[in-house]
């Protein structure tokens, strides 16, 4: 902590006032292991999701992707709520997080409150100070491959699916307002432009609800971005400005 007199741990052993230590700068990271992939700047912060199970997963959110400019959560999971209750079990679903929804599918199979079965696999994945690329294969049918890249004010992604014909979403969710403009999406908060999402596909704008707190849920926002019947990839891309937008 930089208020050392908030630091109520390192009190109680004693430790006050702090040794000088060098200040840590957050950088990009890649966890393997974990299955979480970060991109940073000093705007921005990227986390992406793809993870080879070896223990029961919880939620359908392979390559998801949580994204933070500034301090503000811009795109956001969905949290948990109780997965004893139906608002938890559809918040841990597929179309509940920032990931590739084939219509009629889910990533995994769930039974009842805690089992899910035929998990995803882990196909490859790339990653460095700026970029993360990965590819998942679902049991239900299709595989996704997200590409994400990270500039100094901007992100772009583009998603890939190979569905066997079946028509695809890609799902985004913010506690953000949300405008729609003539070319597409002005994020906002407290009436102040925060960023700007543009996509070569069509977007429909929907209220839906997240879980920050054991048993509560807030309203929220989903973004649903529609690649067409002739296509097999999205690109889309989040402008972070605070520049006030043009009807």
């Amino acid at each position: 902590w930089d208020d050392q007199a908030s630091c109520e741990q390192l009190l109680w052993h004693g430790l006050h006032p702090l040794p000088a230590v060098a200040k840590l700068v957050p950088s990009s990271g890649a966890f393997g292991d974990a299955g979480l992939f970060t991109l940073r700047n000093h705007r921005l912060f990227v986390m992406a999701i793809l993870n080879h199970y070896r223990s029961r997963p919880a939620h359908m959110d392979q390559l998801h992707l949580d994204v933070w400019a500034d301090g503000h959560n811009v795109l956001s999971d969905s949290g948990t709520y109780s997965y004893a209750q139906e608002t938890g079990r559809a918040l841990a679903s597929t179309g509940a997080h920032n990931v590739v929804k084939v219509k009629g599918l889910e990533q995994m199979n769930r039974r009842g409150a805690f089992m899910v079965c035929g998990w995803t696999k882990r196909l490859h994945y790339a990653w460095d100070q700026d970029t993360f690329s990965g590819e998942m294969q679902s049991r239900n049918g299709y595989v996704h491959k997200r590409q994400v890249r990270l500039a100094a004010d901007a992100l772009f992604v583009e998603d890939a699916v190979d569905s066997n014909g079946k028509r695809w979403q890609a799902m985004l969710h913010t506690s953000l307002e949300v405008k729609r403009t003539q070319t597409g999406i002005i994020l906002r908060r407290g009436g102040r432009a925060l960023a700007r999402l543009d996509c070569d596909a069509a977007i429909e704008i929907s209220p839906c609800v997240q879980s920050l707190h054991y048993l509560k849920t807030e309203p929220a926002t989903q973004i649903a971005l529609i690649c067409p019947g002739n296509r097999d990839r999205i690109q889309w891309s989040i402008y972070f400005t605070e520049e006030q937008e043009s009807d």
